[in-house]
């Protein structure tokens, strides 16, 4: 293998990467709003 097919391999995997962890954080911010989780625990902490 040269130089550039291992670039594009590394640019790819580091793109899915950020697309899989961005995609986690918003199904994790959905999940938190409809089960309203985060104003039970921010009332929960005062």
């Amino acid at each position: 293998m040269n130089l550039p097919v291992i670039l594009d391999i590394v640019i790819g995997l580091i793109f899915i990467y950020l697309a899989f962890s961005l995609l986690a954080s918003e199904i994790q911010a959905m999940i938190t709003t409809i089960l309203q989780w985060r104003a039970t625990h921010l009332k929960k902490s005062n």
